[in-house]
């Protein structure tokens, strides 16, 4: 069987922060932020438009040697090509010379001159201390993908985060969005979604595992689904980039309770404590949750890079939701 080689994404968020305030006081569920023996975690929300919101979130294990060792890296001039070492946890934030960097986090808050660089464990501190709900940033992350209940999932971790230059309205007239990603994945099928084109891939960590995927290719991009049904087979190595959609569309719905069905009974002029408004809640209208493929890479196709039992999955009419 073949070795199976790590695949990587990432993702950029442009937009509005929210959910640290409620880190910062203690109030926050256990899900959003958590430190104990095993883990310190910290899961926030960036709002890329007015309907598309998505979870990022910064993650330190402590088992094992996660906490023992830091590793750095620098450039070396005469290769120009990057090398690294590990240096011992509790000296990570000792002073660096001869362009050595922490390998881990980037961020830069309002008021730093220039970008620090941090392991998970100080930045979850340093974004707690140096950020705000309502603050405008730029977020670069890793994309990971999970299993769980035959629940696909998709997960987002941060690797830099900076303040940006001006605050983000998405009501201005030149504001455009970004919440993209590119990723490279393994090809496993497609078929037809009501949307368009629904793709099944696989991801593998850097432990040789594979998480499954799904993604969508919508009908404006017939080009792509046209190439994807005819040119890609099981086991070909493929890079994808598109839109992160999480979106969801409010309506306001008019309730009342007892009482107030009551009062429309009434006759003649209501008193101006009868003439109480129409209480109403919200509710969803219609939600989009998809990685939304708008392009792909024909360049750097790899075909036949793995073999079915590489992978160790059965192709079957199971699979097929049709």
């Amino acid at each position: 069987m073949a070795e199976l080689k790590q695949t990587k994404g990432f993702a950029n968020f442009k937009g509005i922060i929210g959910g640290l305030d409620k880190i910062k006081d203690g109030t926050a569920d256990e899900k959003y932020y958590k430190e104990d023996e095993n883990v310190k975690k910290m899961k926030f929300t960036i709002k890329t438009s007015e309907d598309n919101m998505h979870f990022v979130e910064l993650i330190q294990f402590k088992m094992g040697k996660s906490m023992q060792y830091a590793y750095i890296s620098r450039k070396n001039e005469e290769t120009g090509k990057f090398e690294w070492q590990k240096i011992d946890f509790e000296k990570r934030n000792e002073p660096m010379t001869d362009g050595w960097r922490i390998i881990g986090i980037d961020v830069k808050a309002v008021g730093d001159e220039k970008r620090k660089s941090m392991v998970a464990y100080d930045a979850i501190d340093y974004i707690k201390d140096n950020f705000n709900d309502g603050d405008s940033v730029f977020i670069g992350a890793e994309i990971s993908h999970s299993e769980y209940n035959d629940q696909l999932y998709n997960n987002f971790n941060v690797k830099k985060m900076f303040a940006t230059k001006d605050p983000i309205d998405f009501e201005k007239e030149d504001f455009e969005e970004i919440a993209e990603f590119d990723e490279t994945v393994i090809f496993k099928t497609s078929y037809p979604d009501e949307n368009g084109l629904a793709v099944l891939a696989y991801s593998i960590d850097y432990k040789g595992d594979t998480s499954q995927v799904q993604f969508l290719v919508k009908n404006e991009d017939k080009e792509v689904a046209d190439y994807i049904e005819k040119e890609l087979s099981l086991g070909d190595s493929v890079k994808v980039a598109g839109m992160i959609n999480n979106r969801a569309e409010y309506e306001y719905v008019d309730i009342g309770d007892e009482e107030e069905q009551q009062e429309e009974h009434i006759i003649g002029r209501k008193t101006s404590s009868q003439k109480r408004p129409k209480r109403k809640e919200r509710h969803i209208k219609s939600q989009e949750r998809n990685l939304q493929i708008t392009s792909l890479d024909v360049d750097n196709i790899e075909k036949g890079l793995y073999k079915e039992e590489d992978l160790e999955f059965v192709i079957n009419d199971d699979d097929i939701p049709f």
